[in-house]
């Protein structure tokens, strides 16, 4: 019940922002998130150090932290979701490394928290039939963005 409210206060104050800090405030984790895309990018392209290794690492600690937590889940996933954090991960070159272990293992609990079967906005967890319709429901949304 308080979800929609809560929703419509949040999309009205950050709608259209009147200050650079409201700018910022709303584009903050958007922002976070494409930074850390970048250094993944630009840390493929040449040797790794132990603190760049490092900051990936702790940059998916924290993405684990906000995905693990339901008051933080309902407005992080769909940006994670989004941006396919976990895929490009995955596909980078700093993922083949062989020192890269524990952000392999990182992004293994990252993906687990990203597909938990959990309703983002009630809490309570999706019964075995809504995690198949779930599922059913994007495999629709492919095969129509693919057929158009």
């Amino acid at each position: 019940k308080k979800l929609p409210a809560f929703w419509k206060k949040v999309q009205k104050k950050y709608a259209e922002p009147k200050t650079s800090q409201a700018k910022h405030e709303r584009n903050f984790m958007a922002e976070l998130l494409d930074e850390f895309l970048a250094s993944l990018e630009e840390f493929g392209e040449r040797e790794l150090a132990v603190e760049e290794l490092s900051y990936l690492e702790r940059c998916l600690e924290l993405m684990i932290d906000l995905l693990d937590q339901l008051p933080t889940r309902r407005f992080f996933r769909p940006l994670l979701v989004d941006k396919h954090i976990v895929v490009r991960c995955k596909g980078s070159k700093v993922a083949q490394l062989p020192e890269a272990r524990l952000v392999n293992q990182l992004l293994g609990i990252l993906r687990y928290y990203e597909n938990f079967e959990i309703d983002d906005t009630t809490g309570k967890p999706l019964t075995r039939r809504e995690v198949t319709d779930l599922h059913y429901d994007r495999l629709q949304l492919l095969q129509r963005v693919c057929f158009q």
